[in-house]
């Protein structure tokens, strides 16, 4: 603007544009600008945007406004390192075990990235959860690398001594990972490891959909958008389900090939498009009219085929219900002993108060074996590592934890329901109680499992129930808290790598693999509530996320 200072009225005109103009506003409008709409850092440097900046507003290039690409680096990781010391505090207070899950991914500009969620109960016993770290993995996915990563961010936080149990895939690295990582921290690494349900129930479905080996019959394909006659084959072989593939991807493509002459056709007569495509010589079609694949009688669905796959949309239904229920967010076939390693399913199971010991007696009462098995690792847990433990009484345990609203009910709960009715009826009514005074001479956990109340085999949600009971079993309610907060999937990974996936976008593949994680890393602290002053433009636009606005803090997990 040329204004004539020397005239009084244009004096204050400029100077009611210098107080109204805000240099952190500015620059916060900006980096919003750039975050939200997937911007490379360096577009902020760009001279031809610089001058537009300027024409509207001189005060920009005066006051020095505009920002640097370094600059919005240095914002990630001055944040990072201000509010990590409030994450190792709230770690600290925590007041049970933390547990883990972490599970690996290539970005779009080709880091191998880890993400390390953790899952814990803060001071006041309320579930939390938050990501610890997304480190790049430079070496081989070999065990011990992984187990390298994950052990070096454990120990940033100073948590080793806390770690609990961890959720992962069935991947074979994480085999060696665990051992690795339970030899450094003191434990059997197998045993403090649980299998991410949501990648149990994935390979279950793709046995039912696809049969045996289907690992053999993904790598016979190419993955490439065109079927060669071959993969065709592969997929018709497959019965209903592989022929309806073959259609879908069929008609997809030919749709785009035969789409300038279906306007053509629109456009001409239809005697006139026959002769074009008619060979007068032989009155046969021309190659490229040939009848395609999916006309072939060979590849049509039958009646029959369609009530399979009618019978398969169902099934896959009760699968999505299951994944749903647990969500929060490989070779199991091989595993027949998998329950076995850990105590993880068993100790829950006893400790949930509508199932305990009754439904290992009911459910395997064929089976005396598996049941006195089950009983003895549970005991085993809580002679080693809680009937002895050292108890402090805190005026939170008079404060009931929040209860957790239902969300839905389907299938999958229906079935974990079906055992309720008829638990409670081997258990004896005991109207025994706890005092407040602590003795270590009674076994919580036999008093308990003898002590039925009731409503018991009415109760939804089983961490409210050990948190009211806190007084009364001061160290049951510990490895009860502790074993029902393990997380049943990994789904926190995944709901990471879909916000990292929409930072790192082509024209940002020079994004560094550090600051891809610190930025996640933040997201998840201030999702949290761990921090509360963050810069918003640091967090990735939640459109098209695909993992909700609306996370909780736990799934309930229906039983």
């Amino acid at each position: 603007m040329k204004l004539d200072t020397r005239l009084p009225r244009e004096q204050d005109i400029a100077n009611s544009l210098a107080k109204g103009f805000d240099r952190k506003h500015f620059q916060r409008l900006l980096l919003e600008w750039i975050i939200e709409e997937n911007h490379a850092f360096s577009v902020c440097e760009q001279g031809r945007l610089r001058q537009i900046f300027e024409y509207l507003n001189p005060l920009v290039k005066i006051t020095d406004a505009n920002i640097t690409r370094t600059t919005i680096r240095r914002k990630v990781l001055s944040a990072y390192e201000m509010h990590k010391d409030k994450v190792i505090a709230a770690l600290k207070q925590s007041c049970g075990l933390i547990h883990v899950s972490f599970d690996g991914w290539k970005s779009g500009n080709r880091h191998s990235l880890y993400g390390i969620a953790c899952f814990f109960r803060d001071e006041n016993s309320q579930p939390r959860k938050l990501a610890l770290g997304v480190p790049e993995l430079r070496t081989r996915h070999f065990g011990h690398n992984i187990a390298a990563e994950i052990l070096d961010v454990l120990d940033a936080y100073g948590i080793q001594d806390k770690i609990g149990y961890f959720t992962l895939d069935n991947a074979e690295s994480n085999d060696k990972a665990m051992e690795v990582i339970g030899g450094e921290l003191g434990f059997v690494g197998s045993t403090r490891r649980g299998r991410c349900f949501g990648h149990t129930l994935n390979l279950s479905a793709k046995a039912l959909l696809f049969g045996h080996n289907v690992e053999a019959f993904e790598e016979q394909l190419s993955g490439e958008a065109a079927l060669s006659e071959a993969e065709h084959t592969l997929w018709r072989r497959k019965g209903p389900v592989g022929k309806l593939h073959n259609l879908v991807v069929d008609v997809r493509r030919r749709a785009i090939i035969l789409r300038p002459f279906i306007e053509q056709l629109v456009l001409k007569h239809r005697q006139q498009w026959e002769q074009d495509n008619r060979s007068k010589r032989t009155g046969n079609l021309r190659k490229s009219a040939r009848e395609p694949r999916i006309c072939l009688e060979e590849n049509q669905l039958t009646v029959n085929d369609l009530v399979v796959l009618e019978h398969l949309a169902k099934l896959l239904g009760f699968y999505e219900d299951a994944v749903k229920t647990l969500e929060g967010d490989g070779q199991q076939r091989k595993r027949k002993g998998g329950l076995d390693e850990t105590p993880i399913y068993y100790t829950a199971l006893a400790l949930h108060p509508a199932f305990r010991w009754g439904y290992f007696e009911y459910e395997w009462k064929d089976n005396t074996k598996w049941v006195m098995k089950a009983k003895q690792m549970v005991r085993e847990v809580w002679e080693s590592d809680y009937r002895h433990l050292q108890v402090v009484r805190s005026p939170v345990d008079d404060e009931p934890v929040a209860k957790r609203p239902r969300k839905y009910y389907n299938p999958f709960q229906a079935y974990c329901e079906r055992t309720r009715p008829v638990l409670g009826y081997g258990l004896v009514k005991e109207e025994a109680t706890l005092s407040d005074d602590i003795n270590e001479d009674i076994n919580e956990l036999e008093l308990w499992q003898s002590s039925w109340e009731d409503g018991d085999n009415d109760v939804r949600d089983p961490i409210s129930y050990w948190h009211e009971r806190k007084r009364r079993y001061p160290r049951l309610s510990r490895i009860a808290l502790d074993f029902l907060t393990i997380q049943p999937m990994s789904a926190e990974c995944e709901r990471m790598f879909a916000a990292a996936g929409r930072m790192v976008t082509p024209l940002r593949n020079r994004l560094d693999a550090d600051i891809i994680g610190m930025c996640q890393v933040l997201r998840s602290w201030l999702r949290a509530g761990v921090i509360d002053d963050l810069d918003v433009s640091l967090l990735p636009t939640e459109n098209g996320s695909g993992d909700g606005t609306e996370e909780g803090s736990w799934v309930e997990v229906g039983m």
